[in-house]
This record gives structure tokens, sequence and C-alpha cells, in this order.
């Protein structure tokens, strides 16, 4: 399964029920924006695309809650996150 531009990471949430996916816009195409794109891992391995997140221009850190769920964004380099 293919996410953004360029992905450059990932950590499980939610209990490993989710997958964040940080997105980069690194390479400056027309369009397209940094972002956590957020994968729900249903029963029997099976991914699918829950939404996204807003993040920072190019998201190196995010973190969760204690309860393991998404803490809702992602600092990145270069921005004010």
């Amino acid at each position: 399964m293919r996410f953004g531009e360029a992905p450059v990471g990932l950590a499980p949430a939610d209990k490993d029920a989710l997958i964040l996916v940080r997105d980069s816009s690194r390479f400056g195409v027309s369009g397209v924006s940094a972002n956590l794109a957020v994968i729900d891992v249903a029963a029997y391995g099976s991914l699918a695309l829950a939404g996204y997140l807003e993040s920072g221009l190019f998201p190196r850190e995010m973190a969760s809650t204690p309860a393991g769920s998404p803490a809702g964004g992602a600092a990145g380099v270069n921005s004010n996150r």
C-alpha cells in the first residue's frame, strides 16, 4: 500500500490497531502536503486508509497518548509545531 509523496517513517498507535505513516513533501511536488497517514490494520492483516492528520513541513517526531491513540499531529523540520 502506497501513501504520500515521500514517506519518511512509521509508528504503531492505538495498541497496534493503527499505523501512522509520516509523509513529507520534501520534493516540492505541486499540490502535495506533508501529513500523517493513518492506516487501519484490520483483522488478518489487511490495511485500509483511515484518514490523515496535519503535520509540520517535514514530519520527524510524533507521539501517542498514554492510551495509545495518535496525539493529533507531528513536529516537522522548519515548522513551528
